[in-house]
Formats: structure tokens, sequence, C-alpha cells
């Protein structure tokens, strides 16, 4: 009984864990350091299997620069429990450059001061079923140009 709980945690734990594959270069964010004068509005949610739609209500939504390092990572942090920043020499470079807000009641959220270039949006949806959690880290590309709001929907 006990190799069997044994065998189950340690299955566990390595599901928490990940080893990222794309290497981090600090240089692909030199473009998107600073303040832009673009920005991206949205809504991002989730519809239920019974039809009812959960949004990102109160939860942070943020915006990273697209590079094969954050596209990895942000969907690295789609199949485990909680979001991070990667590894510790990545942090700095992306709490640079990262934008962030806050999703409203209804899903809503406005990012602004984005440099130009392609950016991944995302946000967690979820709720529970009993002691379930459901939903998760949703993303979306965004295409941001100087002096323009790019809208999107954030789904699945």
């Amino acid at each position: 009984m006990h190799k069997v709980l044994l065998s189950a945690a340690a299955v566990a734990l390595a599901a928490c864990s990940y080893k990222m594959q794309q290497p981090f270069d600090p240089a692909a964010y030199d473009a998107f350091k600073g303040t832009g004068t673009g920005s991206v509005a949205g809504q991002a949610f989730l519809r239920q299997q019974g039809g009812g739609v959960v949004t990102c209500a109160g939860a942070k939504v943020m915006a990273l620069p697209t590079t094969a390092y954050t596209t990895e990572l942000i969907e690295a942090g789609k199949y485990r429990s909680r979001f991070d920043l990667g590894d510790p020499q990545a942090q700095p470079v992306l709490t640079a450059v990262k934008k962030e807000g806050i999703c409203d009641a209804q899903g809503n959220f406005k990012l602004t001061g984005l440099k130009p270039g392609n950016w991944i949006v995302f946000t967690e949806v979820s709720w529970s079923v009993g002691y379930n959690a459901q939903g998760g880290l949703v993303s979306a590309p965004v295409a941001i140009v100087d002096g323009q709001t790019a809208n999107v929907i954030i789904s699945r």
C-alpha cells in the first residue's frame, strides 16, 4: 500500500516540475523594453459543459512578448496548477517587459503601454466543482501597433 502511495506521489510531483526545452534569450526581449503607445482590450471566458459562462473576473491578465521561450512557458502553465515566470535568469527580463491588469466582473480587460510587435495575452479562468478545480490558463496571440488598440477574445 505504501509503495502505491509513494508511486502516486512521485508521479504527481513529476507532473508539477517542468523543465523548459527552449533556451532563454534575453536579447529577444530588447525591442519590448520601455513603454509603447499600443494597447490591447478584450474579454476572457470559458464555457462550461452545461452552457454556463465563467469569466476571469478579478484575475490578473498579463501580456508577454511572443518568443519561443514565452510560448512554451505559457503552454506549460496550462498544465500546471500555477503560472510562474520560468527560470531565475528569465524573471528580471520578463518582469521588465510584461504588462498586466485585472479582469473586471464581465471578464473585460485593457492593457496599455505595449510596444509594437507580437504579444501573448493570458489569464486564468477557473471555478470549482466540489473540491475539483476546473478551467485554467487561457491565452491568445495579439499583434500590437503603436497608437492603436488591438481587440482579442481569450477562450478555448
